[in-house]
């Protein structure tokens, strides 16, 4: 159980309970993975929806602790399995946010500075936006007034 378990504890905690419920003949086994606040805080704006998805337990009920057993190997595979596929694509919507945010915060201070430009035949841009595609024939190019945001 914990050589399954193990590429999951290296990453968070893990409580385990193990009952025998007074009312039945079963036995149920429940796995909680504990997501830590520093790794919830590394989840910048989608912590609460990042923690929601790593905290997902597992819960296994068998009517015999030999019926447990049997299936315990394979569904503990699964569940880490799909797991670290999650903590994996959380990861890697937390890249795209940041970056994303990173590219909002830049646009807006160059968008607070707007400026414009002047495109003359022979003479090269001067300062703030142009026209890349050489669409003005070589007319002077201003631009139409503060950018607005996209």
């Amino acid at each position: 159980m914990f050589v399954e378990l193990l590429p999951l504890l290296r990453n968070r905690t893990v409580s385990i309970s193990v009952a025998v419920p007074a009312d039945s003949d079963g036995i149920t086994l429940t796995i909680v993975p504990k997501v830590t606040d520093e790794k919830a805080e590394q989840c910048g704006s989608i912590k609460d929806a990042a923690v929601k998805a790593l905290s997902g337990a597992l819960t296994l009920t068998a009517q015999t602790a030999e019926e447990l057993d049997a299936g315990l190997h394979q569904a503990l595979l699964q569940y880490v399995g799909s797991q670290l596929t999650i903590e994996g694509s959380i990861r890697e919507m937390v890249k795209t946010v940041k970056a994303a945010e990173r590219r909002s915060k830049g646009s807006g201070q160059s968008r607070s500075c707007s400026r414009q430009e002047e495109v003359r035949p022979g003479h090269g841009r001067q300062q703030g936006n142009h026209d890349a595609g050489g669409a003005s024939g070589g007319k002077e190019v201003r631009a139409p007034g503060p950018a607005q945001p996209v």
